[in-house]
């Protein structure tokens, strides 16, 4: 075979050598942008004469769906956001208050600290803890930790949300006992971090407790909330958590978002190293909220109180009990469940699946 044939050869080959490798490269830049549409948040659009989906995601975390429900003359626009088959947040669009009283009342907990500035929210969900902290009663710094970034994301995309001052994404715990968090520092702690019904064990321990006691300031208040059963059977989960927090902050008191007799509830507990005394500021008891709004809830606060009898018996979750504990990895995730479809159109419960 001659030269002049050979180097023909060869720039044949590397042609089609190269023109594998661009058709590789288009394909691959093809499906790279296929995957980007697919997860990228964005809106997604479901038709309903009453509701509209706007934002529909899977996580590693459950499944995120922002609904929002079509204003009426009775009732302005409100949008929700549920993870799993529970919901985690609601805001009337209006005047972004909550749709749900228990995420109003937990702003309640300045009350207990008047004039406290600096906040840290474990589990941000749409934000309204904070939101109405730093709008309704002065708080000036928030810290956020939550372990799932869509969360973050579709809190300040569809819910108006822009008050943290630091966002930190990852495991709740590990940020708790890391630099990232100052101690002596947060006049308030919020720890909220419900997902689909469940709550990790390891974050329930007196380690955990602990340490929030350390990031607090000297009059903090550190809320904690529950969602389960506070009574019967199936109330070990709360009764444990309650001994464990009361072995570490000496003032406790508790309140649940529904007055009546009920034994499943979100119940909101409060607690410190100082005395828990409720001090509302005049200027709210003399505004005119309307009744039932999140404001209203919130100044009312002590309507909602309850007490809890003896403990009796039941442990102290630590770290090292935390895992053979199986009682605490029980979900409430159908009782949850019930209520989200007493809001939700039969159509569109499935997505939830």
């Amino acid at each position: 075979m001659n030269k002049s044939k050979k180097k023909k050869e060869v720039k044949e080959i590397k042609k089609s050598s190269d023109s594998r490798g661009i058709k590789a490269i288009i394909f691959f830049g093809i499906g790279v942008a296929i995957l980007a549409y697919l997860y990228a948040p964005h809106e997604r659009k479901y038709e309903h004469k009453d509701w509209n989906i706007l934002d529909t995601r899977l996580t590693k975390y459950g499944k995120l769906i922002v609904f929002e429900k079509k204003g009426t003359e009775a009732y302005p626009p409100m949008r929700l956001l549920s993870c799993g088959k529970s919901f985690i947040g609601g805001m009337w669009m209006e005047d972004g208050s909550s749709t749900f009283v228990s995420f109003s009342l937990q702003s309640a907990m300045a009350f207990f600290n008047n004039g406290g500035k600096t906040m840290l929210q474990i589990g941000l969900g749409i934000g309204l803890v904070s939101r109405q902290m730093m709008t309704m009663f002065g708080v000036e710094k928030v810290d956020v930790v939550e372990i799932n970034r869509d969360v973050v994301d579709i809190a300040y995309r569809f819910f108006e949300y822009s008050y943290a001052t630091r966002i930190f994404v990852g495991e709740g715990r590990d940020l708790i006992f890391s630099n990232v968090t100052e101690e002596g520092y947060y006049d308030f702690i919020v720890h909220d971090i419900y997902s689909a019904g469940h709550i990790s064990p390891d974050l329930l321990t007196k380690e955990v407790f602990e340490r929030i006691k350390v990031l607090l300031s000297p009059k903090g208040v550190f809320l904690f909330n529950f969602v389960g059963f506070i009574s019967g059977e199936r109330s070990k989960p709360f009764r444990c958590a309650i001994k464990t927090l009361k072995s570490v902050f000496p003032y406790v008191r508790y309140f649940k978002t529904i007055p009546e007799e009920e034994v499943f509830v979100n119940s909101l507990i409060f607690a410190s190293t100082s005395p828990l005394e409720v001090h509302i500021p005049e200027d709210l008891v003399n505004r005119n909220f309307p009744e039932g709004s999140s404001q209203w809830n919130t100044i009312h606060i002590q309507d909602y109180e309850y007490d809890v009898k003896e403990l009796g018996d039941e442990v102290v979750i630590t770290d090292e009990n935390s895992s053979s504990l199986t009682f605490l990895n029980e979900s409430v995730e159908s009782e949850l469940q019930e209520y989200v479809t007493s809001v939700l159109p039969p159509e569109l419960i499935p997505l939830l699946e």
